[in-house]
Parts: structure tokens; sequence; C-alpha cells
């Protein structure tokens, strides 16, 4: 018998196993100059390196709002807190700061709060003269609502697993850290936006499920994975922008990828109200971070010379209108007027350049990869 009849079909046996155990390597890699893979369609875009004893889906405790006043709306029912006194479905309750009021919603029906709808269950606790409203529900169905906030379902898979990720590594921090609050993570821009999870895409769900229970870690542990809109051009650090120590998976990290945000540039008028206030005769960079945001800068006027973060000027005017720190400034006449680029602060995850990102075929992990450093992904649940 001539065995040479028979190496073409050795050879592709052996191809077959090599691609088999190549699919089995955890494609979360530690070191991130590995070569970014891209998406495969037809194969799961991460898969998990390592794993913790598989426990419970946490549930997540989310302050939606605190008021001294408000009105809710389930369907016809009125939910109205006033003075010191809650109106559950027609029935009044005298405020005890000794005991909370608890209640569940079926999931066919929601509450309107600040005109968002919201489902599950509930806790209202009197807290300093105000009512904390705090939602109270499984993870995965509060990533869900997180997903439908802050991106859109249009987006491609991989950017969509990507955020579902970071997410729930940025909510699971929170709630190990946060057991001895009233609640876990706030639902605004503070910590994650989540306008309710009623009615949500399936094709969010459907991303949302396909990373069930997987996290980002770092040294073995989850951490806080800031991400924004768009980075501008590079991403910044923590420590640049909250101070504090900065942790090995933030990184100063270059981004061609999120230049066709709606957003990307943009130009900011100073108003003329706000330079009488502080008396503003010249404004002076102090200090730049590698990424060219502005740490610190001068206020000059006649009389004095104030120092300010870059941070602190976008607290001032707000972050809706000076939309990042990545600016340059100058001046015509009696006006200011400052051109920048980026929304947000800048930290970890490009919102944006991870939306491009999964557009050219880059899978979830090389899209986590990108922006954060020196990570592994674990399954808690």
């Amino acid at each position: 018998m001539n065995i040479f009849i028979f190496l073409p079909f050795i050879f592709f046996l052996f191809l077959q196993y090599a691609t088999g155990q190549s699919s089995k390597e955890s494609i979360l890699k530690k070191n991130n100059s590995t070569k970014i893979k891209r998406a495969d369609s037809n194969t799961p875009e991460y898969q998990q390196e390592t794993q913790d004893t598989i426990g419970e889906e946490p549930q997540i405790r989310v302050l939606i709002a605190k008021e001294d006043k408000s009105r809710f709306l389930l369907k016809k029912n009125l939910f109205e807190i006033k003075d010191d006194y809650f109106y559950l479905f027609g029935t009044k309750y005298k405020y005890n700061k000794n005991k909370s009021i608890d209640f569940e919603i079926d999931k066919q029906k929601y509450i309107l709060i600040n005109g968002y709808r919201y489902t599950g269950k509930f806790k209202i606790i009197g807290q300093n003269g105000l009512f904390e409203v705090i939602n109270l529900l499984p993870l995965e169905d509060y990533l869900a609502g997180v997903l439908a906030s802050e991106i859109s379902y249009s987006w491609k898979n991989a950017s969509i697993q990507a955020q579902a990720i970071v997410s729930r590594t940025y909510a699971y921090y929170l709630f190990q850290n946060n057991q001895n609050q009233n609640y876990d993570i706030k639902a605004t821009i503070n910590h994650q936006v989540f306008k309710g999870n009623f009615d949500v895409h399936p094709k969010i769900i459907k991303n949302v499920v396909k990373s069930k229970g997987i996290i980002i870690t770092y040294n073995g542990e989850a951490f806080q994975t800031f991400f924004h809109a768009s980075c501008g051009g590079m991403t910044t650090t923590p420590k640049n922008v909250w101070g504090g120590k900065n942790l090995g998976c933030f990184d100063y990290v270059k981004c061609n990828h999120c230049t066709s945000h709606p957003k990307y540039k943009w130009n900011y008028f100073l108003k003329n109200k706000f330079v009488k206030k502080f008396q503003i005769d010249r404004i002076s960079i102090h200090k730049r971070d590698k990424s060219l945001r502005v740490t610190k800068m001068f206020f000059i006027s006649k009389k004095s010379r104030s120092l300010i973060s870059g941070k602190e000027i976008r607290q001032i005017i707000g972050g809706t209108e000076f939309l990042s720190t990545r600016f340059n400034f100058y001046k015509e006449r009696k006006q200011f007027i400052f051109i920048g680029t980026g929304y947000g602060h800048g930290v970890g995850l490009c919102q944006w350049g991870a939306k491009v990102m999964a557009e050219k075929g880059f899978s979830a992990s090389a899209i986590l990869n990108k922006y954060y450093r020196n990570i592994n992904s674990k399954k808690i649940y």
C-alpha cells in the first residue's frame, strides 16, 4: 500500500485538530500586545479565561430617584410621594425612618418615573428628608436596560457584547463594594444610565444573554470599567480625571475609530455672564496630560489668578455643553471660544470607537483589549 496516497487526508485531519484546539484558547490575552483578532460570525466572539466558583446571579439595587416630592404612574394608579407620606395604589402610608416600603410590579406593567418606564421590585426609603426610590432586579435584566440607554440596538453584535461585558463588570464591582449602602448603583451618568428595562429591543437582549455572567478582571478582580462616548483621538487615565492611583489596566490609548461621532469636533463660546462672574480677563493653560487633555488652567483677572482643573470647568459649565477637556481656545474681541475633540471624560472604553471597530470586523475581545490593558475574562455565574 502506498502511504503517500493518504498524506492529504492525514494532513486534513491534523489541520482540523489544530483548528479545534486553537478555538479553545481564551481570546482575552494577558499580554495586550497580542495580535487583535477579527470576529467570526459563526462562533462566540469571546470566552472566559478563568472561572470563579459558579454562583447565583446577583440582584442589583439601582437608585432611580431621590427627591422630596415626585409623582409616578402605574397604568391608571397614581403613586405619589408627598411630604411625609407615600400614596401607593390609593393607600396612604406614614413615613417611618426605621422602615421601608417594598412592592413589586407585574412584568407587563410599569411605573413611569421621570419619563422612564421601570418594572420589577421596588423599595422606598426615607433618607434625610428625601425619598430614595430603588429598583431591585437581576443583574442581566438591569444590563438590558443599561445597554438600551447607553448605545443603540442598531450597532454590530461585537460592540453590543463589549458594552455588555464592560457594564456588567462596572455594576458587579459596585455591587461588591456597596453592600452596606441603601443601593449599589445610580441610574445616571454618575455611574451608568439606566432608563428602565421595559420593552427592550430583542437584539440587545440576545447579546446580553450571549455574554451572560462574563466580566473582565485586572489582577483577578473586577474593576471600575469606565467608558465614555468618544475619546477624541486618545484616551486618558483615571488619575488625570479623578486623582488617586492609576491601575495598570488603564493607559493612554490612541484611537482613530471615533472620528465619525456626531460630536467628535465641538466648539463652545464662553458666556459673558460666566466671564463677568469670574471677572476673567485672560485664560492660560497650565498643564496637559499625554492625551492633550487640559488638567490645569488659570482664570486670570486684574486682581486674582485662579487655578482650576479641566474636570472643574466641565462641571461648572456643564458636561453636555463643554464636551471634553481635550481642547484649545482663542479670544476674538472679548469672546473666549473653545474648540475641542471628544465627548466625555475619556477614560476606558470609547463607545463610538467600539462601534466602528465592530463595523470593521473586530471581535468583542479585540475591542476590550484595545481600550483596557492586562485584562482577563471571568465567568462569575
